[in-house]
C-alpha cells in the first residue's frame, strides 16, 4: 500500500509532497487521488492538497476500527487472483487457489513471512472491530475459561475478557501465529489472563473450555 492515509495523520498534503513521500509519478497519484475523492475515500480541498475522509481514516495505522490490515490483505494478488477464477471454480468444483498456486492458500501464506503478516494483521483488525459485538451479544459465564481455536493474534479473545474480568482465555493458532500474538496483545488489559498455545487445530484442542468459539 501507498500509505496516504497514514500521511494525512495530520491534515492535508499537496499533491507534490505526497508523491516524493510514496515515490509515485505526481500525475498518475493525482489522477488516482481524484478519483477516491470523487466517491468520499479522500477529500480534495479547493488548493488541490488532499485530505482524509471519515473513509480514509479507517485506513490508518492504529486508527480506532482500522482497516488498514484487511485492505492490504484484498490487495494481495494472489488474494484477487483467486476470486477473479470464482466463475471456472464454481463450474468445475476445483479450488481456484490450488490450481492457480499448486498448494492451499495456508501452505502457501506458511511458506512467505511477509504474506502471513500482512493476513494476520487483516485478522486482528476484524476481530478487533468484532469483539465489542460479540461480548455484547453472548451469555459469557461469569467465570470460567474461553477458548478461542483458530485464534490468530488473540485480538477477539482480548476485547470478550475485556468486557468479562473474570474470565481467563486460551488462545490455539499455528506456531508461527502464536509467534507474532504478544506484540498485539501487549496493551491488552486482559494479556494476563490469556495463554497462547501453539498448535494444530485438526490435531488437538486445549480442553477444560467453558466457551469455544
Amino acid at each position: 500500500m501507498l500509505g496516504v492515509s497514514d500521511l494525512l495523520a495530520d491534515g492535508p498534503l499537496d499533491l507534490e509532497s505526497l508523491a516524493r513521500a510514496v515515490a509515485a509519478d505526481p500525475e498518475s497519484l493525482r489522477r488516482l487521488l481524484r478519483a477516491l475523492a470523487a466517491v468520499g475515500v479522500y477529500v480534495e480541498t479547493d488548493e488541490g492538497s488532499f485530505a482524509n475522509s471519515e473513509l480514509s481514516e479507517a485506513l490508518r495505522t492504529g486508527a480506532p476500527g482500522s482497516l488498514k490490515g484487511w485492505a492490504s490483505l484484498i490487495g494481495e494478488p494472489y488474494y484477487w487472483s483467486s476470486w477473479g477464477n470464482l466463475l471456472s471454480s464454481t463450474r468445475s468444483g476445483e479450488t481456484a487457489f490450488t490450481r492457480l498456486y499448486g498448494m492451499d492458500v495456508w501452505a502457501y501464506r506458511a511458506g512467505d513471512a511477509a504474506k502471513t503478516a500482512v493476513f494476520d494483521a487483516a485478522m486482528t483488525d476484524l476481530a478487533t472491530r468484532m469483539a465489542a459485538a460479540v461480548a455484547a451479544a453472548y451469555d459469557f459465564p461469569e467465570q470460567g475459561l474461553l477458548v478461542d481455536i483458530g485464534g490468530g493474534h488473540g485480538a477477539l479473545t482480548a476485547g470478550v475478557l475485556a468486557a468479562n474480568p473474570s474470565l481467563s482465555g486460551v488462545v490455539l493458532d499455528l506456531p508461527h501465529v502464536v509467534a507474532g500474538a504478544d506484540q498485539t496483545l501487549a496493551d491488552s488489559s486482559a494479556r494476563e489472563r490469556i495463554r497462547l498455545v501453539a498448535g494444530d487445530m485438526f490435531q488437538a484442542v486445549p480442553s477444560g473450555g467453558d466457551s469455544t468459539c
